[in-house]
């Protein structure tokens, strides 16, 4: 069955709606529709601060959940939290850098919104992806949090709830984050057991997409080849090794995945090839 939260996707217009936009809305549903998990999202934000929770959030019921909240002249806040003047202002980042220009000026911004619009009544975080050691988000009065983080945390409360509809929420929450690659499972001790379970094959997804990102390729030229009984391969190529290669499947670099349970007895080591 396809995860709910990737059906946001049939409603994209193009290439117009970037991830962060899907897993703010994905996370955003969940905090809207349970205030259990509200309120263990709200906890796990101001314990990365190393603060207490302000007594007006505390009354989870009462916060409203708005995103892309239209500042004017500070422009479109990700993620707020919104209860009687206060305003906990979350800035999601996914393939976004923290050291991009466009970061620094937006969390200036977002802080002189709290500052002026809610009287100072506000903390601003941001929720990343990939964090970057030489950025110091306290510098701009901020807490950073990882999307690495709350998928751990939201596992564990998933198990809490395992048969209510808060648990059913959240299992389809983290899977949506493993599937889109907002957080990668990356344990390789999996990947010896290629050929016997899906864990494997969810790890060898998510080096695939990791060595994607990496190399800036696109959909259209590269992907993971994996068929069945076969070696997986990474298949990687760019349009303008055609000049050199010509047209059709030569134009790419090959990485196989190698397994005695897919090669035979004469392989005797999982191996790149």
């Amino acid at each position: 069955m396809q995860n709910p939260f990737q059906r946001l996707k049939h409603y994209a217009l193009g290439d117009n709606d970037p991830k962060e936009n899907h897993a703010t809305e994905c996370l955003a549903s969940c905090l809207a529709f349970s205030t259990v998990i509200r309120e263990h999202f709200i906890a796990f934000l101001f314990r990365s601060a190393n603060k207490q929770i302000p007594e007006r959030l505390k009354n989870t019921s009462k916060v409203a959940i708005v995103t892309q909240l239209q500042a004017s002249g500070y422009g479109d806040i990700d993620l707020v939290l919104d209860v009687d003047g206060y305003a906990a202002v979350v800035e999601i980042k996914v393939d976004a850098k923290e050291m991009d220009p466009h970061h620094d000026r937006q969390l200036k911004a977002y802080q002189e919104w709290i500052k002026q619009e809610r009287g100072g009544k506000g903390a601003l975080f941001t929720l990343v992806r990939d964090p970057n050691r030489d950025f110091r988000p306290e510098d701009y009065g901020a807490t950073r949090c990882r999307w690495s983080d709350l998928h751990e945390e939201f596992k564990a409360l998933a198990k809490q709830h395992a048969n209510a509809t808060d648990g059913q929420l959240l299992d389809h929450l983290c899977n949506y984050l493993e599937i889109e690659g907002i957080v990668d499972i990356m344990d390789y001790k999996k990947l010896t057991d290629y050929g016997k379970g899906w864990a494997a094959e969810k790890v060898l997804a998510s080096l695939f997409r990791k060595t994607k990102e990496r190399l800036k390729l696109s959909d259209r030229e590269s992907e993971l080849y994996d068929p069945k009984g076969v070696s997986p391969s990474f298949q990687f190529g760019r349009d303008e090794w055609k000049k050199s290669f010509g047209n059709g499947w030569n134009n790419k670099v090959y990485v196989w995945f190698c397994t005695p349970a897919t090669e035979g007895a004469k392989c005797k080591n999982d191996e790149f090839r």
